[in-house]
């Protein structure tokens, strides 16, 4: 699998340096890898107890649910598509707002499966943290992580260029770095283009047939 220490090989070599910025360098492959997850998002399952509350957080790297499972009753929970307004006996939950999770007359264990971002690389010095992205999506990180490093060089740049004229002012249009941007961005949507994006569905909303906890 691929390690934080290869990407980091890869990308340095994308924009043709020795190392990446130390301002900016993780900062926008960690960017480029939530961009990633909007096209093809990561897995995650959340071991977690419902409490009397009746409700869960989602964990920070939330970013859509998959399905819930009572451990207990070693069952798929349903999901209400709304608030329900009812006393039903059902072995289900909903979701309001987006990322709380909200259970109807339940309270024990449940493993919650979950799409997810991808882990964040926090220290940059753990060369063997798994980078667990797809192979065919690692060209488009490269890209866009080469991307978002150019972002303070365009701001510098038109700051410093502000009071020039013609193709030395520092009008957006006028700085080459904005070409290359979106050039790389560009190269990156083509990229994605030759892969389906990711089907984000529910787990079956009503796997038993029926409502009731005891039917």
């Amino acid at each position: 699998m691929l390690t934080w220490g290869e990407l980091e090989r890869l990308i340095a070599a994308e924009i043709d340096e020795d190392t990446l910025p130390e301002s900016n360098g993780v900062s926008s492959v960690n960017a480029a890898l939530r961009t990633l997850a909007s096209h093809w998002a990561y897995g995650g399952i959340y071991n977690a107890t419902v409490t009397n509350t009746g409700s869960l957080l989602m964990p920070s790297d939330y970013l859509q649910m998959h399905g819930v499972r009572a451990v207990g009753e070693g069952l798929l929970m349903i999901r209400y598509p709304s608030i329900p307004d009812d006393d039903d006996d059902a072995l289900g939950w909903y979701e309001f707002p987006s990322g709380t999770l909200h259970f109807v007359n339940f309270t024990g264990e449940v493993q919650v499966f979950y799409y997810s971002y991808y882990p964040q690389i926090i220290d940059p010095e753990d060369k063997n943290l798994i980078i667990p992205i797809p192979a065919w999506s690692v060209k488009g990180v490269l890209l866009l992580s080469s991307a978002y490093m150019q972002f303070p060089k365009v701001i510098s740049d038109s700051t410093l260029n502000q009071f020039n004229t013609g193709l030395d002012s520092g009008n957006p249009e006028d700085i080459p770095l904005i070409l290359a941007i979106k050039f790389l961005r560009d190269q990156y949507e083509e990229e994605m283009r030759h892969w389906p994006k990711q089907k984000r569905e529910l787990m079956l909303p009503n796997p038993r047939g029926t409502y009731g906890r005891n039917r």
